[in-house]
Order: structure tokens, then sequence, then C-alpha cells
């Protein structure tokens, strides 16, 4: 950093500002009285430490020097995480052992017990380079009440810090804790995940149904042969699905290293948050027997990185939709209560700056150009463009829930009702979805 005539007016206002002393330009130091001089010396040491922290902290990874990482993260049981970090910088990333272990909905920390320390390893990840840091919460929080399923779609997120959680240099990463606690294994976390994922896991685990995967064989024809593989796997077991999942991003790097950087990465704006309203702020009756000040409770929005079949929406495993569900009885309990989410629609955004005549992007293993993306665009300002990409992932939503339900053991209360339902939700937020994007604090 160059040290200029403008840092030293803001530190001298600075220093004007906290001792009450002027310090006017001009005047011979010399002529001043022995506090003014003492003072000018201050101010030159001042000036002198500003300088050399000021360019020890423009060689830290910050957001603000527009530095640049993906988090994902999946919890392995016994307050085990696994957080791939992908460094998309050309600084080296040095994550501090501290965290904040946060619940999304309510923005209120879960505060550590007194017994124990969280502990870190791999927390260095060089520049460009994409690392796993592992972080055992087992010894500083109450497991039992992190793998409790929350209600409302509520769901838990870390913050991780490589300075002291200063703006431009804390970061959030989605985790889902009450998943794994029901399949006994290794589950991939989507974040926010609370419906599909966690529905289809412990389906199978049950021993009463053998999920497989069936994707829509018009999307299959669409995918390149040398990528077909890998939505021609069943992800439902947790060892195909991260096997298969790491030579899919292995065969989708080959795929597009011809394109380098046209290739953008969709986005997950946090702070303010990118939403859709599911509050049903215009009381729309999605479903007639449920009560009227009830309907918002059948939709849900999380974000994923994998559709209901496990199937990474991206190229890599932390590249999130924000994902909406609809959600339909499940036959434990009246129509105001149990659920199972069915996820609908998917809305990727891309940074609008970001998007160019040539760029590219490439989802669930289709590469287009903004040209045809332009169909699926639903919201666009000056910082983000949303575009809804269902029609990528399925030809038609009631066939695309009643296949899914089958394969997951789940349609046994999938009625004609419960059919309307979820087309009446379908067609809502197709038609309006775009409309009712708006920022959450």
């Amino acid at each position: 950093m160059k040290f200029n005539r403008k840092h030293k007016t803001r530190i001298q206002g600075i220093f004007e500002e906290k001792t009450g002393m002027v310090l006017r330009s001009g005047q011979n130091v010399s002529a001043q009285n022995p506090f003014r001089r003492r003072f000018a010396l201050m101010l030159a040491l001042v000036l002198v430490c500003c300088f050399t922290t000021g360019g020890l902290a423009v060689s830290r990874f910050s957001s603000l020097e527009e530095d640049d990482l993906a988090l994902a993260a999946v919890y392995e049981g016994d307050g085990i995480v696994q957080i791939t970090v992908e460094n998309r910088s050309d600084k080296d990333l040095d994550f501090e052992e501290q965290l904040k272990v946060m619940q999304w909905n309510t923005s209120k920390e879960v505060e550590p017990t007194e017994d124990g320390d969280v502990i870190f390893l791999g927390t260095s990840i060089p520049a460009g380079e994409t690392g796993t840091m592992t972080i055992n919460l087992s010894l500083a929080y109450d497991m039992q009440l992190l793998e409790k399923p929350l209600e409302n779609g509520d769901h838990y997120y870390l913050v991780l810090t490589n300075n002291g959680f200063l703006l431009g240099q804390d970061w959030h990463c989605s985790v889902d804790f009450s998943g794994n606690r029901q399949a006994g294994e290794s589950t991939a976390a989507e974040s926010g995940t609370s419906g599909s994922a966690e529905l289809s896991d412990s389906v199978e685990l049950s021993g009463s149904v053998k999920a497989e995967t069936k994707i829509d064989p018009a999307v299959l024809q669409r995918i390149p042969v040398q990528l077909r593989f890998y939505f021609e796997t069943d992800s439902f077991g947790t060892e195909n699905r991260d096997r298969s999942a790491g030579e899919y991003v292995e065969a989708v790097s080959q795929y597009l290293l011809p394109y380098g950087d046209r290739v953008l990465m969709p986005v997950t704006p946090y702070d303010p948050r990118l939403i859709v309203n599911t509050d049903n702020p215009e009381q729309v009756a999605f479903d007639e027997r449920v009560d009227a000040d009830r309907q918002y409770l059948l939709t849900g929005e999380h974000l994923h990185s994998v559709d209901a079949w496990f199937k990474m929406i991206g190229r890599y495993p932390m590249e999130e939709a924000l994902t909406l569900e609809a959600y339909i009885p499940d036959g434990r309990g009246d129509l105001n209560d149990g659920f199972i989410g069915v996820p609908l629609l998917y809305i990727v955004t891309y940074e609008t700056s970001a998007i160019r005549e040539d760029s590219l992007a490439f989802l669930y293993g289709q590469l287009m150009d903004f040209t045809e993306m332009e169909t699926y665009k639903i919201y666009e300002d000056d910082k983000y463009a949303c575009y809804e990409i269902s029609p990528l992932l399925y030809t038609d939503a009631a066939e695309y829930a009643r296949t899914w339900l089958e394969a997951t053991g789940q349609d046994g209360t999938y009625d004609a009702a419960a059919e309307q339902r979820l087309l009446n939700i379908y067609n809502y937020y197709k038609e309006n979805a775009g409309r009712l994007m708006e920022y959450v604090d």
C-alpha cells in the first residue's frame, strides 16, 4: 500500500478528533510550544504505525480486497464437520481456530458449553487451491441439541474467520446436523437442508425401501455423453454419492477446461440475503382443506447444492441454489401438521457485473451461454441476476414429484388432492417468484 497525502489527512483528522488538538498544516514545528512539538511527534509515530500495519493488512485474505472463497460442509456425526474450502484468491487463507454456531431464522448464536474447546485441523488453504478443514465441536457444544431437527425450515450455520470476525474476513457456511443423526452415517450437507434430503436418507436406511435415482430421460439426452454417467448412477447411498460426485467433478473440470474463466460460478448472497417471500402475502389458497392462516406453512425455501436425487446443481459441491419446496401430507398427522418437502423450483444467482457477452453457465451437466439463460431469468438488479432453472432438471413437475416420491417410498399419501396442492404451489411460484424476490438483512 502506498502512503500518500490522503492517508495523512485522514489520520490527522482522527488524531485531532481523539485528542482535541488541531494540527494546522504549514506551521513551523520549531515555532510551536513544547506540547505542540510533542503532539507532532506523536502524530508522526501514528503515521508510521499506520503505514506499517496497513501494509500488513492488505496482504491478509479479505473479501474487501476482492478475495473470494467457497465453502461446503458435511456433518460426519459425533460433532465432526468436514468443510471443503475453495480458495479463489491469489492469497493464502489461514483460518483462526474460532467459530460461531448460529441459527438461521433468528440469527442467534448457540452458546458453547464451558467444558472444552473446538478442535481445528487443516486451517491453511493455499492460494488458488481447494482443501478440507476438519472441525470437532463435540467438546464445546451440546451435539444432542444441535442434532435435533429445527422447525419451520430453520437450520444452523457456522461463521468462520481469519481475523477476529472483522468485516470482510468472516464467512458463513450452512451445515445440516439433523440429517446425519437419522442416517447414522455421513450424508451430503446441502446448505439449509431440512426437507427432501433428510427424508430421503431416513427412508433409504429404514430397510423398507431401496431408493434408486431416476433422472428425467429427456434431461439426460441434453447432458454430454462423457458426463452422463453421474446422472445415471444411484446417489441415495452415501458411498456411491461421494464416489460418483468426485468422479463427476474431475470429469467436469476436463470438459470445461477449454472455456477457462468464461464459465461463471453462481453466488449465494448472505448479507443481505436474497430470498423469495414465501409468507403468502397475497393469501393464496394452495389447499382449501387447510386453514387460511396456515397456508403459508405449505411452502418453504432452503439453500441446496444438490437436487432431490442428490445430484449436484453446479460443477462444485459448494454451488448452491435457492430451492422452493411444496409440503405435502406425510400421513403422521392432520393436514396442518406433518409434511414431506418436495423441491420444485431451483433459483441460481450470478453477479450482474460478471455476466459478459461470452460468459457461460454450467448447470446440471449442461453448458449454456447467457443468451440461452435469458429464458430462465426471473429477476435482475444492479447486483444480482436470478434464474429459475427447474426446466434443466425435469420436464414435468407432477411426474417429477411422483417419480421421486415413489423412488423414496414416500408416495403413500400422495393422492389427487396432494398432487393438486403441489401443482398449485408450483404454478403460483413459477409465475410469481421473480416479483417476490427481496433482500432480507
